[in-house]
């Protein structure tokens, strides 16, 4: 995946980061919200934005507000919170607005993190390493290339 937006991680070179296959398809790393160190996030491409466990959004002490939204053609009411900082490796994004839920059916996950922070920095997920890299990427079969575009 390539860079997008700003507040991109360095990149200086390639950085691996372990993960953790769960359930043959969720990716789940070690990373930080805030100040609170030893977070489990699961990482999910198919997600905008990311999302935070209710129990993490109350440690924090995050104002956490209902908003509406409109998927589909039907309303929803949500709660949305903004976390200080998300850390993850060598990416880093401040002011992150992110969905408060119950994550509780991920067991011990306490944020998904999505497209709207990975898409920060250029990044490959090689499940036969079970790495996932940050950085500037080298060219290899197959490769998607992927760009996120933010709403007007």
């Amino acid at each position: 995946m390539l860079p997008h937006g700003a507040g991109t991680s360095s990149e200086q070179g390639p950085i691996p980061l372990k993960f953790e296959l769960r359930e043959r398809y969720q990716v789940v790393v070690p990373g930080a919200i805030g100040r609170s160190y030893g977070c489990i996030f699961s990482l999910t491409t198919g997600s905008i934005p990311s999302m935070v466990d209710r129990r993490i959004a109350k440690k924090l002490g995050v104002n956490v507000r209902e908003s509406e939204i409109v998927a589909f053609g039907e309303k929803s009411r949500v709660l949305k919170t903004v976390l200080p900082s998300i850390r993850l490796a060598p990416l880093h994004a401040d002011t992150v607005t992110a969905s408060v839920r119950d994550l509780s059916f991920l067991h011990g996950v306490d944020a998904i993190i999505g497209l709207d922070v990975l898409a920060r920095s250029s990044f490959s997920i090689d499940y036969e390493t079970r790495e996932v890299v940050f950085g500037p990427l080298t060219a290899r079969e197959p490769t998607v290339r992927l760009e996120v575009t933010p709403r007007s």
